[in-house]
């Protein structure tokens, strides 16, 4: 029996594992035995950054604090226990960005005008910050995947 259904869950991050090319973030709530996990990929299919993960990079998530995300529940059965197991893959975050322009507002007086130029500008270093946060990101998890091939001397965190 499969069950799939998505929604918005707000996640404590309390922990944040990474394997396999897969990020999972940990929300472990009170009373529980065991933590919540939400997982995506970092890649794609065809190579390319996941949504979240490039979202994930971006927020620049840390533990300790809560983020917004669409989430795919999946309920299957596990083969070998005959127990229900419930997948959470986070689809994306919602970053505030999300939301889509459906009439362009009416130019008041007040209004300040936009430089295109310096908006480009801004865009343009947006994505190189973009991709030195996920090489630091990757650099990071090389550490916690294999501790034995960094020198802590020089390790810059």
């Amino acid at each position: 029996m499969e069950v799939e259904n998505q929604n918005k869950v707000a996640i404590n991050v309390t922990g944040i594992e990474s394997k396999d090319g897969k990020v999972t973030l940990l929300m472990q709530e009170e009373g529980r035995k065991y933590p919540t996990k939400y997982s995506f990929f970092m890649m794609k299919q065809d190579g390319q950054p996941s949504k979240a993960f490039t979202q994930f990079t971006e927020l620049g998530v840390q533990i300790g604090k809560v983020y917004v995300a669409e989430i795919k529940e999946t309920v299957k059965q596990n083969p070998m226990s005959g127990k229900d197991v419930t997948y959470r893959n986070i689809m994306w975050f919602y970053t505030g960005k999300d939301a889509t322009l459906t009439s362009v507002p009416k130019q008041t007086k007040n209004a300040p005008q936009v430089n295109l130029e310096a908006l480009t500008a801004k865009i343009a270093e947006g994505f190189s910050t973009r991709d030195a946060k996920i090489k630091d990101l990757e650099k990071r998890v090389h550490i916690l995947e294999f501790p034995d091939e960094i020198n802590i001397n020089e390790v810059p965190y």
